[in-house]
């Protein structure tokens, strides 16, 4: 992503993660300690993404809900909450979304 764009999706993850924060804490005590793993994933994946997400397109994330996009799809891997594992989630989460995008496109100009 170039600068701007960055700075934009930058923008995006923090109104997000503001969001996710103001939800949860109108939970209860007992709801939010019972979420404390789904908080830990969800600031890990936004920290992930606002520090390294410049390596990528704007466009191999969704236009919104992205990190709640990408914590259920974390949610369904072996992967681990380290810098490693996100580095590497990400890495083959974006090159399935190209793969998938370069299909429907396929698909639109054959028909």
């Amino acid at each position: 992503m170039r600068d701007k764009e960055f700075n934009d999706f930058v923008s995006e993850l923090q109104s997000e993660i503001d969001n996710y924060k103001n939800d949860t804490l109108k939970l209860s005590k007992n709801q939010i300690y019972d979420n404390s793993y789904e908080i830990q994933a969800m600031e890990s994946l936004c920290g992930y993404l606002m520090n390294d997400g410049q390596k990528y397109r704007r466009s191999d994330f969704p236009k919104d809900k992205i990190l709640e996009t990408f914590y259920w799809r974390f949610m369904k891997t072996d992967y681990d909450l380290t810098r490693d594992d996100l580095s590497d989630f990400f890495y083959f989460e974006i090159q399935d979304r190209r793969k998938i995008q370069r299909k429907l496109k396929n698909q639109e100009e054959m028909s």
